[in-house]
């Protein structure tokens, strides 16, 4: 049985191989072989330890330049830059696609119940709430810059039901899109309301490998998403849970064939 979820479109002319040439390479990555691409990198400015490279990509969705950033779990050396990321890029919601039991015990625990406060680089990370569901865990942070004393609340999302070789109930999948969505169009009611600063792109991770993050991305892009808020009104396509929207979304997602990935999420996401 064919495993491979990407062979259909291996023999795609349209996947442009020049794309994907990786002129950078970096030893602070999971993937030293497969670093960011050039072409939508997400470039640092400001970190503890001088480097401007972090194993990101940006990917536009719904209007949005920048909605979100492809990237891995950060490693005890790039922890500090992950953060640094968080905070330039004016993130306010995190998503954690490898939070199984199984994965847990494997890889990094960059965040656990345990670490109330975490000092990381530049940056103080408290845990201020976490509300325990039956498919994810939602934790909310306060980042505080150690030189300028300033904070930001950000929203740690961990799925849990999804283990490496497998896929999700997809109704689960997508009520668990559904309010990522919705936490991040309160951050920019927010915005609006308080005059702030526009919140940036959504964080989105799995381990090291593409096929988690490029499939959430391509579920959110099928079914659409909740849009940015602009008074008086929010532009949105009312997909909130029970919604007609969202049962319309749901019959198309079960007709969704995960290695239908759209062309820009294989390329610029390859080294997730």
């Amino acid at each position: 049985m064919n495993t491979d979820l990407f062979a259909p479109l291996k023999d795609f002319e349209f996947l442009n191989r020049s794309f994907c040439t990786l002129i950078r390479s970096t030893p602070t990555s999971w993937l030293t072989s497969t670093p960011a691409s050039d072409d939508s990198r997400v470039v640092l400015h400001q970190t503890s330890d001088g480097a401007d490279y972090i194993n990101g990509n940006y990917i536009s969705r719904f209007g949005l330049k920048r909605k979100f950033i492809v990237t891995e779990q950060p490693m005890p050396s790039t922890l500090g830059n992950f953060w640094s990321m968080i905070w330039e890029e004016n993130t306010r919601v995190i998503v954690m696609l490898n939070g199984s039991e199984e994965e847990e015990q494997q890889s990094y625990p960059y965040l656990t119940p345990s670490q109330i406060d975490i000092i990381s680089g530049d940056f103080k990370i408290k845990q201020k709430e976490r509300n325990e569901e039956k498919d994810y865990t939602e934790t909310v942070l306060i980042i505080t810059h150690l030189h300028t004393g300033q904070s930001k609340r950000v929203i740690h999302l961990k799925y849990l039901k999804w283990s490496e070789h497998t896929f999700p109930d997809k109704e689960d999948i997508l009520q668990f899109l559904a309010m990522m969505n919705e936490r991040n169009e309160d951050f920019f009611k927010e915005t609006y309301e308080y005059n702030l600063r526009m919140p940036g792109a959504i964080v989105v991770h799995g381990h090291a490998g593409v096929r988690r993050t490029a499939t959430v991305i391509k579920h959110d892009d099928d079914f659409g998403s909740v849009l940015p808020y602009h008074p008086p009104k929010i532009v949105s396509c009312g997909f909130r849970i029970g919604s007609p929207c969202y049962d319309v979304s749901l019959r198309i997602l079960k007709a969704v064939d995960v290695a239908c990935v759209s062309r820009d999420i294989i390329l610029a996401s390859r080294s997730r």
